[in-house]
C-alpha cells in the first residue's frame, strides 16, 4: 500500500520526491535485505515462530495516521517502515519452508502459488488502501490491522509446520539441475526485479502528476500486479510443457511491447488493460525463476530462497534509491518510467545466454527434474486449494 499512498503522504507531510522515494527504499531494503540474514536461522526447527511475529510487526504502517505533522514526521515514517519491513522480512523464508513441507504437492506448483499469493496481497493492498484513505483519511488504514489476527488464527488452526532444511537438501540431492548455476538464475532475476520495482513504486506518483485520482493509482497498481497473479498460473502450466527457463525468457520479453504501448497511452484509462497484460507476462516470470533457483546447483536451499526472494528485490531497492534525486532534479518520474522496461530486456538476454551456453558446452537445456516438472492437469487442480 505504501507506493500507492505515497502521493497522499507527500501532500499531507510536505515530503519531497527524493524523501518519498527514500521512504519506499527503506521499507524495501529492510523487508528484502533482512531476508538474507534470516534465511538460514532456525533451519532445524519445524515450529513457525517468525510467521506470527512477522504478521504483527508488518501492520505498523497501518498506524501512519498517528504520525504528527511536524518536522520529525519523515523520521517517524522511516521508523515505521523499518518495523514493518522487519515483519515482512522474517515472514518470507519461513513461509517458503512451510510450503516446502507440503510433500504431496509438486515444488513448482507450491512455489508458484506462494508467490502468486504474495503478489495478490500486494496488488489488493494498493487498491484497498487508497479506497480507505479516500473515504476516511489515513485513519482508514486501521481497518486493515485485524487482517494480522486472521492470519494468526489461520496458522493456529491449520497447524502450519516448516520443512527442515537438512532433510530437504537430502531429499532433493538427486533432483538438482547440475547444468544450471543458481548464480546465473540470480543474475537473470535481478534486472527483472529492478524493472518491476520501478514501475510498481513510481507508477502511482506518475498518475498523480497527470492529475488522476489517488484511487486510480491504486487500481492501476492492482491491475499491474493482478496481471502477474493471473499469469502465474498460465505460465506455470506452460512451463511444465516447454520448460521453466524457456517460459521465463518468453514471459519477460513478451511483456515489453505491452508496457511500451502503455507508456504512450497511460493517461487514457482503458490503457490499464495494457498494464494488466504487461504484468501478466513479466511478473509471472518471477515464480518460474524462483522454481529454477530451488533446484539449481550452488548455495544451500535456505540461502538460495533468501537471495531470490530478498536479495533480488534488495538490489532493486538500492537502484530505486539512486533514482530518487534524479526524479527530484527533473521534477517528474516520467523520464525514469520511460526506460524501466530495459531491465526485462536484459533479463531475457541473460536467459538466452544461459541456453546458448548450455548448448555450446554440450550440457543440454537445463530442465527441472521429472518429479517437479511433469505434472498432469488433475494434480495441478487438486493441489492449488490445498496449497
Amino acid at each position: 500500500m505504501l507506493p500507492a499512498l505515497l502521493p497522499k503522504i507527500r501532500d499531507d507531510y510536505a515530503l519531497s520526491l527524493t524523501r518519498g522515494i527514500i521512504l519506499l527504499t527503506v521499507m524495501s531494503i529492510v523487508s528484502n535485505g533482512m531476508q538474507i540474514a534470516t534465511g538460514n536461522l532456525r533451519a532445524r526447527q519445524r515450529q513457525a515462530l517468525f510467521l506470527p511475529v512477522g504478521l504483527l510487526l508488518s501492520t505498523c504502517m497501518c498506524l501512519m495516521a498517528m504520525v504528527p505533522q511536524s518536522g520529525w514526521a519523515e523520521y517517524w515514517f522511516y521508523m515505521m517502515a523499518v518495523i514493518s519491513g522487519m515483519g515482512i522480512a522474517i515472514i518470507h523464508p519461513e513461509g517458503l519452508r512451510a510450503i516446502h513441507a507440503l510433500e504431496k504437492i509438486a515444488g513448482s506448483v507450491s512455489t508458484a502459488v506462494f508467490m502468486m499469493g504474495g503478489f495478490f496481497g500486494f496488488s489488493a493492498g494498493a487498491w484497498i488502501s487508497t479506497k480507505l484513505v479516500t473515504v476516511w483519511g489515513l485513519e482508514g488504514l486501521y481497518i486493515l490491522i485485524p487482517s494480522a489476527l486472521i492470519g494468526l488464527g489461520g496458522m493456529y488452526f491449520l497447524r502450519v509446520r516448516l520443512a527442515v532444511e537438512e532433510e530437504q537438501e537430502n531429499n532433493n540431492s538427486g533432483e538438482r539441475i547440475q547444468s544450471l548455476s543458481f548464480y546465473m538464475v540470480l543474475l537473470m532475476a535481478v534486472p527483472a526485479a529492478i524493472s518491476t520495482t520501478i514501475i510498481m513504486s513510481l507508477l502511482p506518483t506518475r498518475l498523480r502528476e497527470l492529475e488522476l485520482e489517488l484511487t486510480f493509482g491504486g487500481l492501476s497498481s492492482m491491475m499491474l500486479v493482478g496481471g502477474g497473479v493471473m499469469g502465474s498460473l498460465l505460465w506455470a502450466w506452460l512451463a511444465h510443457k516447454k520448460g521453466h527457463l524457456a517460459g521465463a525468457i518468453a514471459a519477460v520479453l513478451l511483456g515489453i511491447p505491452f508496457f511500451l504501448l502503455y507508456l504512450i497511452w497511460m493517461k487514457e484509462k482503458p490503457a490499464i488493460w495494457l498494464l494488466f497484460m504487461g504484468g501478466f507476462c513479466t511478473i509471472a516470470a518471477y515464480p518460474l525463476m524462483v522454481t529454477l533457483a530451488r533446484y539449481a546447483r550452488g548455495a544451500s536451499l535456505g540461502l538460495r530462497m533468501a537471495l531470490m526472494v530478498g536479495g533480488t528485490w534488495g538490489v532493486a531497492s538500492l537502484v530505486l534509491a539512486g533514482l530518487g534525486p534524479v526524479a527530484d532534479a527533473l521534477n517528474s518520474v516520467q523520464p525514469i518510467l520511460r526506460w524501466f522496461w530495459l531491465g526485462y530486456l536484459v533479463s531475457g538476454a541473460v536467459g538466452m545466454g544461459i541456453l546458448y551456453r548450455a548448448k555450446k558446452t554440450g550440457g543440454g537445456i537445463p530442465i527441472l527434474p521429472k518429479e517437479a516438472a511433469q505434472i498432469d492437469k488433475e494434480e495441478c487442480l487438486t493441489g492449488l486449494p490445498n496449497a
